[in-house]
């Protein structure tokens, strides 16, 4: 999840890299619909044997893939001489992690509940429930390819916006509407944005942080953990707050909703903030509380360039006096 995007991505042209994520954590998606169908032929033969198959496939896949491993540092590796992330970078990728992890609280509530809902909450049986299930499995497998490729049209910024409005829609249908139609289309949605979600995000820090595969691979590992972590405090807070309201879904479902809209308004409000090391050396810009910036005035940097004309002057003065 951390090392593989960020090994690989930094090789890859920036026009196909949408594509390139995505096709990255298709393989995540596809091995999870894939354990889920090996695993319980693989316990049929006992608890043992199946630790023993699951190495044997994974030595054999690593097997199969070692050589396509690139072989080299990519060039901006290798010519990186500072590792060093300016102030607007930081605010940036501060709020890009607050965004992820409020995501992994949007996404939650349909991931521990959402069979149960069809099942029990609309009275349709585990049956119904199931297939609903094995529908947002075939959408998160596709999710990644799919937001991959809008990111390369349209920009990870936008697809990423795009990504929070729509789960937000999908997780408030599931909160006040009970159409197993309506449902069936915010189940595709989540799917998709499950795992498509993974690949934009990473993408928004490679915006962030275009000069610097070290500092991408850091901001990824801090965004992962961001997600994993509000994911399980969301599992736990979510299981909480359906015990001790009766079982009420809708609200469950509305707190994350509201998560999504939170992400979504963070991301409408704040602008851009994206710049290298390099920007702290000269800058141009102060960046202060919020939406404020105050540029220097030309006045000012004319007086500062004729300050500085003149002390050349007198220091060429004193040393040909001397």
């Amino acid at each position: 999840m951390v090392l593989v995007p960020t090994s690989i991505l930094p090789q890859i042209p920036a026009a196909k890299r949408g594509f390139v994520s995505g096709m990255i954590f298709l393989g995540l998606g596809l091995g999870i619909a894939a354990s889920g169908t090996l695993i319980p032929e693989l316990l049929r033969l006992g608890l043992r044997e199946t630790w023993f198959g699951l190495g044997i496939l994974s030595l054999l896949l690593t097997v199969f893939s070692w050589f396509g491993w690139p072989a080299d540092n990519p060039p901006a590796l290798r010519s990186e001489t500072s590792n060093d992330v300016s102030f607007r970078s930081k605010i940036s990728l501060t709020i890009l992690y607050g965004q992820y992890a409020a995501n992994a609280l949007g996404l939650v509530p349909a991931m521990i509940l959402m069979v149960d809902y069809i099942a029990r909450g609309l009275g349709r049986g585990g049956d119904i429930g199931a297939a609903y299930w094995r529908v947002y499995g075939i959408a998160a497998i596709v999710g990644p390819v799919m937001c991959g490729g809008a990111a390369d049209k349209i920009g990870f910024r936008l697809s990423f916006r795009a990504a929070l409005l729509l789960q937000g829609i999908a997780v408030g249908i599931l909160s006040f509407v009970k159409n197993l139609a309506a449902v069936g289309i915010a189940t595709v949605l989540l799917g998709i944005f499950t795992t498509g979600v993974v690949p934009l995000s990473l993408g928004r820090i490679h915006d962030i942080l275009p000069h610097s595969p070290t500092a991408q691979r850091t901001a990824w590992s801090r965004a992962t953990i961001a997600f994993a972590v509000f994911q399980v405090l969301g599992g736990y807070g979510y299981a909480f707050l359906f015990s001790h309201s009766k079982e009420n879904y809708g609200l469950v479902f509305l707190c994350g909703t509201l998560a999504l809209v939170m992400a979504l308004i963070v991301d409408l409000f704040v602008r851009e903030g994206g710049s290298t090391a390099a920007d702290l050396s000269q800058p141009s810009t102060l960046l202060v509380s919020g939406k404020k910036r105050y540029k220097l005035s030309l006045e000012d940097r004319k007086s500062e360039a004729g300050s500085r004309f003149h002390n050349s002057i007198c220091t060429d003065d004193v040393r040909n006096g001397s």
